[in-house]
């Protein structure tokens, strides 16, 4: 599947929480908290990001690196 394609697969929230997360990454060198995000998506739950976060890493859009160790994913592409 091309970068586009995968987007266009992307629910709406999904596609902040990426949003968000990419910007997280560039400003902070660094990936945001679930709180961060939560927060960002203006407090969705933990449990929603988590939820999201395995969605995005199913499709190839991330990568965690730990699983459930704060500040370990990568964004892919």
């Amino acid at each position: 599947k091309s970068f586009s394609n995968l987007q266009e697969q992307m629910t709406k929230r999904q596609k902040e929480l990426l949003d968000f997360i990419r910007k997280y990454v560039k400003k902070n060198e660094m990936s945001p908290t679930y709180r961060e995000m939560s927060k960002a998506l203006k407090n969705k739950s933990i449990t929603d990001i988590g939820r999201m976060l395995d969605a995005l890493a199913s499709d190839g859009k991330i990568t965690k690196r730990v699983l459930a160790k704060p500040r370990s994913f990568k964004i892919r592409g």
